[in-house]
């Protein structure tokens, strides 16, 4: 579907540093008795690389989660976000479901730790950071990560800048891949949905053997993988075309049609039409393309209007190729080569709706006239001419849906390469090191199609009779330029009067070049220095640099503002940092009444950036086991996030929407909050002056957002602390504990534009308001054109909350239970639990010298409590996993406490619609069984899953009011795909 010349070229030339990773080996063949190597699986405990100091999960002075190889296996999960995101401290970022409308973010799939934006979240690979895959440049794709030889992820939260640098402000997400692998192992799958879209299958091959006595292994893995779109028409509740209406005065809530005014055929001005407004009036003119298509005055937009959902893309379809290749090889006993490539290529395609633009978005109504302002123009229907001629026009405003083009299109191909090379070894029994370089790079190709380019529309409807003494010849445009270009006057009155020459002459096709750039290097040590009578302190030291670039390359139409898209702008962001860090873990007490152990540790990073200069990053904490089987931990640490290149060098970050003008329907003597300065703007008065009142005429508004070159870093202080235990009573168990607060100060934000035009035209004094300088209004007819946003440090982020982690392994024979003691096989349980205490944004009230708190908890997107409980249970080949994923209750909206409050008043909460919604529960099954000897292999496994046994796609979300994706009805919180289906086999020889 998306595979072409270039990507083909694309892939088969950047595949060639995996290529040289696997040549460097002098790879010897497959041996036929190969076998995998050791599996970390089969450990009690799994050792946590993400802190150079090493420890297990449990031990870890602050909260971490592990999924490993298995645990990940049994999600049935095509690629690693979507595993991770069922982690209750994990939420989702960018996916499939809410990319579809992204100007050059489709495609990716990132995490947010905490609620609080990826862009605050550190992914590594192997404990090393990588290029970032979105337009910041920073925040690495999930999707990008080639899975076949990950042997676990693990997600430690908390502030974590003081051992890994910026972006570590809520925590980690390290995805540890195995070292070493022998043999050749195949995986096929397939899988689709029960109610149609999402229909997905891909292989994976993997292969990887010793060489030079053992001395080496190289390992080589291929994926590919494609995944099918869901559209709005498949499922019900995106297909839902009431919005409700909020009733605070202790009337019911009401539902509404949502269906839109801007139709296929046109809805034209007439006599008495109220276009802004359309079913206050219905006695203007709309071609009746749904009955018998004819010119008629009898519009309804609730009978008449459009259905936007059918047609678009509410998860957008993806196709994956993915390659990777990883070599160690010993030189000496002390010193250890290693090398790993990792390439991708992704590729995606997104629909909406046919384009939506009406004349005053074109920039000109449609003449009723020739280019002459004489002869009446052909194309006009008679009694929309005559209307306008008796209301004095000489032209005609209109709405209209051009269907004629198609849906409106983004067509996407992402590449990554990452590698890494270096050293490590040991210096001596206490003492190791490691010395790596990395390189990465990430491209973006991008195309989109069905909208329009607005001089094309103006020269199109700018015409004249090719002969004026012999009309028969037909229409030409009047501008002879744009006629050798080939412009052919437009017809934009009925349903197909577009011919595919006007088309070809009006549809924009919009072209994107981004690239990102990432160096690294680094450089450490750790051992253990000398010992104190409790035992040997741990000390970690080294040094990290980074260089990061991005760039983004837009067409020149797209730059100038000539499509009815968002105006972009080309950007270009580079900047550096040197760093030196230090950990140490300090043994105090050993053996000792009521402190089996007692340790304290700290960590600082000094950091110098090309942009902010230099940040301090530390922290500071321990932990006490009074008893065997209870360990008690808690950490304090100062965490810091530079801003990217986006947030620095942004000439613009495009963005479009309708924005209230609060000018709109001020006259010479009206009065209102913002009459008065709206006189003062010499723009709107002049349209006062002239027209005797302004009107806001409601069209799409450019708020790109800009960078700013004096940002600081955000700083944050974490707080974690909790216990762990593991009771020997119950041996197989442990269970953890642990309570983190967040307080982000300086975050990056923007003043919006709603607020500047507030701040601006509530002042009373225009000309000395600087606010009053950012819009901009066109000079004629006073329209807003741009209000600029700023990234500024200006808000605050706390949140707070409490985690449980359970595992439990046991075999129930062994219990003693009489109910348990038949029951053959091994089972193993995990339950992870997060109840948010707080989430707070403080920001500042424009214009004014206090701030104002919003509070998010247990509003859509924030719920107090999430949770995933995940058992698994085998008796020889046979094994079968069921996971529960829970998300509590909320309130659905912005709004839902201003709703809640309401009709608490009145008594009537009864009749709030959608305001309270229900937790959610979402059960998932596999079953796998291996039969060893097939086709000559070592083993081979059958699985089958269903995930949403019970197809709960969630509640239905009405109104815009919504946090989230409004316009689909729906939160990427809950499940869009529904009862889905899938096996597959997976062999090793």
């Amino acid at each position: 579907m998306f595979l072409t010349k270039r990507r083909a070229q694309s892939f088969f030339l950047n595949s060639s540093a995996i290529v040289a990773v696997v040549a460097v080996s002098g790879m010897a063949p497959l041996s036929a008795m190969a076998q995998s190597a050791d599996d970390a699986a089969q450990s009690d405990t799994v050792v946590v690389t993400g802190t150079r100091i090493k420890r297990t999960e449990f031990s870890l002075p602050v909260p971490a989660q592990t999924l490993d190889a298995a645990q990940l296996e049994i999600t049935g999960a095509n690629e690693l976000g979507e595993a991770i995101v069922e982690l209750p401290a994990v939420s989702a970022g960018i996916t499939s479901e809410n990319s579809q409308s992204s100007t050059q973010d489709s495609g990716i799939s990132t995490v947010s730790l905490r609620n609080l934006g990826a862009e605050r979240t550190l992914t590594l690979i192997d404990g090393r950071r990588t290029v970032g895959n979105s337009s910041s440049g920073s925040t690495v794709s999930f999707s990008t990560i080639p899975s076949a030889f990950v042997e676990r992820v693990e997600v430690i939260t908390g502030g974590a800048s003081a051992v890994y640098g910026s972006d570590a402000v809520t925590g980690v997400i390290n995805v540890i891949l195995r070292d070493d692998f022998e043999g050749l192992s195949f995986e096929s799958r397939v899988g689709t949905s029960q109610e149609g879209g999402n229909t997905e299958y891909g292989i994976t091959i993997a292969g990887g053997s010793n060489f030079a006595d053992d001395r080496g292994n190289v390992m080589f893995s291929f994926e590919y993988d494609k995944e099918q779109p869901i559209y709005g028409r498949q499922r019900d509740k995106t297909l839902y075309n009431l919005g409700l209406v909020e009733n605070r005065n202790g009337d019911p809530d009401e539902l509404r049609p949502r269906l839109s005014s801007n139709i296929p055929g046109g809805l034209f001005g007439g006599n008495s039409g109220d276009l802004l407004n359309p079913d206050e009036d219905t006695s203007y003119w709309f071609f009746d393309n749904g009955g018998t298509g004819a010119l008629t005055p009898d519009y309804s937009t609730s009978v008449n209007g459009f259905d936007e959902r059918g047609p678009e893309t509410v998860s957008i379809p993806r196709e994956r190729f993915l390659m990777a290749g990883k070599v160690n090889y010993d030189l000496t006993d002390k010193v250890t080569f290693f090398a790993s490539a990792q390439y991708s290529t992704i590729s995606t395609k997104s629909e909406r709706s046919p384009d939506t633009a009406n004349s005053s978005r074109l920039g000109a109504d449609f003449p009723i006239f020739l280019a002459d302002g004489v002869t009446p123009h052909p194309f006009v229907p008679q009694e929309i001419f005559d209307d306008a001629v008796e209301l004095g026009n000489d032209d005609v405003f209109f709405r209209r849906r051009w269907s004629e083009f198609g849906n409106r299109y983004r067509e996407a191909e992402n590449d990554t390469l990452r590698m890494w090379a270096g050293f490590k070894g040991d210096l001596s029994d206490d003492w190791s090191y490691e010395v790596n370089f990395g390189y990465g790079e990430f491209r973006r190709s991008q195309s989109r199609g069905g909208d329009l380019v607005i001089p094309n529309y103006q020269n199109a409807i700018n015409a004249e009779y090719v002969d004026a003494g012999n009309p028969s010849l037909g229409l030409q445009c009047a501008n002879e330029f744009a006629r050798n270009a080939g412009c052919v006057p437009l017809n934009p009155f009925m349903l197909g009067s577009v011919t595919q020459e006007q088309a070809d002459w009006l549809i924009l096709r919009d072209q994107l070049r981004a690239r990102n750039r990432t160096t690294t290097s680094s450089a450490w040590i750790t051992g253990t220095p000398f010992e104190l009578w409790a035992g040997p302190v741990s000390v970690a030291a080294g040094y990290d640099f980074r260089k990061e670039r991005s760039r983004t390359r837009w067409d020149p139409i797209s730059t100038s503002g000539g499509g009815t898209v968002t105006q972009q702008v080309n950007q270009d962001g580079e900047q550096s940092v040197h760093e030196g860090f230090a950990e140490v873990v300090i043994p105090l007490l050993a053996d000792a009444p009521f402190a089996k152990s007692l340790s304290i540790e700290g960590a600082v990073r000094l950091s110098d950036y090309s942009t902010v200069g230099s940040v301090v990053s530390f922290k500071g904490g321990g932990s006490w086991q009074p008893v065997d089987g209870v360990v008690f931990r808690g950490v304090f640490a100062q965490a810091n996030r530079a801003p990217n290149n986006i947030e620095l060098f942004s000439r613009g970050l495009g963005s479009q929407s309708g924005l209230p003008d609060p000018c709109d329907g001020v006259t010479a003597s009206s009065v209102g909050a913002f009459d008065d300065t709206c006189r003062q703007d010499p723009v709107v008065a002049g349209v006062i002056s002239a027209l005797g009142s302004f009107t806001d005429p409601m069209v799409q508004v450019q708020q790109p957002t800009f960078g700013n070159g004096a940002l600081s870093e955000e700083t944050a202080n974490t707080i974690t602390a909790g216990g762990v235990f593991t009771p020997s009573f119950i041996p197989g168990l442990q269970v953890a504990v642990d309570y983190y607060s967040i307080k982000i100060d300086g975050a990056i934000s923007e003043i919006s534009a709603d607020d500047i035009l507030d701040i601006c035209y509530t002042s009373g004094d225009f000309s000395g308001t600087p606010s009053c300088s950012i819009p901009v209004r066109d000079a004629v007819t006073g329209q807003l054109q741009e209000v600029r946003e700023t990234s500024l440090n200006i808000n605050q982020l706390r949140t707070k909350g409490i985690d449980a982690t359970v595992a439990y392994r046991f075999t129930p024979s062994d219990t003693g239970a009489p109910l348990l003691n038949a029951v053959p096989g091994d089972v193993s349980f995990t339950g992870t639990l997060s109840r948010v205490l707080q989430f707070e944004e403080e920001a500042p009230v424009p214009g004014t010298t206090t701030t104002f708190v919003d509070d998010e908890l247990g509003l859509l997107g924030t719920p107090k409590f999430t949770a995933r409980f995940a058992m698994s249970w085998q008796n020889g080949p046979l094994k079968a996993s069921w996971r529960t994923l829970l998300v509590g209750s909320m309130l659905n909206d912005d709004n839902g406490r201003t709703r809640l409050t309401a009709c608490e008043q009145f008594n009537n909460c009864d009749d709030k619609i959608g305001l309270f919604l229900d937790r959610e529960l979402t059960h998932n099954l596999r079953v796998s069984y291996d039969i060893p000897g097939v086709f000559g292999g070592e083993e081979t496994q059958l699985y089958v899953g269903v995930n949403n046994i019970t197809n709960n796609q969630g509640p239905l979300l009405y109104g815009t009011g919504n946090v989230g994706n409004a316009d689909d009805n729906h939160h990427t919180l809950y499940d869009l795909t529904g009862r889905f289906f899938y096996g597959g086999v997976k062999m090793r020889f």
